[in-house]
């Protein structure tokens, strides 16, 4: 797995981790969400070559800068270009690799998040799909829409904003009221990825579960955060009942220091 710390990166190991399956986990920084199997790199090829002593059938790649708030084409270019060159020059020539798992945005998420990161993000999908074209390798292009769920130590992101707002009584603003936004689970990632069968050169967009106007998502925030074991939220006169969305609230709230800790890092490096 490289991009191990990331937001996906960390539901996907604790998966693994749960359930028993043999994984090691690449990232450039020293893990703050601890991991049985975590190798410190800096993606040179003495360093990757590491992998060569595994016995590795599935690939999978989070590795990818996606932030809203940086607009410097040299961060992108270093990260979701020359890393990312370096990782499939790599995992290419490894011989009994059956699966490649790349995951990456919607177009339209993609645009909305950054438009320079939208741009790399369509060179690593140009490159990976020229990579494993002629090879013997199910690769499969994963474009997920805004995900919801615990592990997310991403402070540039609407929920880990808030919540470190209103756990660690961090800074806050809400810029865009109206706008509507749309949700997947982790957990129901998790759920349709462990059960499908691939094809060769698939590329899956997955659906979103719920959507809301961002003030009334952070409005449900609130309520559970006031009454985390409250099943239903009749204050905001919704028809439906999200509160099976939202429990993923407790990590947070169960690991404060992580999540702390996390922030701390997030703001020096910012």
């Amino acid at each position: 797995m490289f991009g191990a710390n990331s937001f996906v990166g960390n539901n996907f190991i604790n998966y693994f981790e749960d359930n028993h399956i043999p994984y090691i986990s690449f990232g450039q920084n020293k893990p703050i969400i601890h991991k049985n199997n975590f190798v410190l790199t800096d993606y040179s090829e003495k360093n990757l070559s590491q992998i060569n002593k595994y016995s590795i059938s599935n690939i999978y790649l989070f590795k990818s800068l996606v932030r809203r708030d940086i607009q410097d084409n040299k961060e992108y270019k270093n990260i979701n270009i020359i890393l990312f060159d370096k990782i499939l020059d790599c995992i290419s020539k490894i011989n009994q690799v059956e699966n490649v798992h790349f995951f990456s945005t919607t177009n339209d998420l993609g645009a909305e998040l950054n438009p320079i990161y939208q741009q790399t993000k369509n060179y690593q999908e140009m490159k990976i799909k020229e990579c494993f074209n002629n090879k013997d390798v199910k690769l499969v292009i994963h474009s997920l829409p805004r995900l919801l769920g615990p592990r997310d130590l991403n402070f540039s992101r609407l929920t880990t904003q808030y919540l470190s707002h209103k756990i660690l009584g961090t800074s806050f603003e809400l810029k865009n009221p109206n706008s509507v936004l749309s949700f997947i689970t982790i957990e129901k990632l998790l759920d349709i990825f462990f059960q499908a069968t691939y094809k060769k050169n698939e590329n899956i967009i997955y659906s979103t579960e719920f959507s809301l106007k961002a003030d009334n998502y952070l409005k449900l925030l609130d309520n559970y955060l006031k009454e985390p074991k409250n099943k239903t939220y009749n204050s905001l006169n919704l028809n439906e009942d999200y509160a099976r969305y939202l429990s993923f609230i407790d990590w947070y709230l169960d690991n404060k220091s992580i999540f702390r800790a996390a922030y701390e890092q997030w703001r020096i490096s910012n």
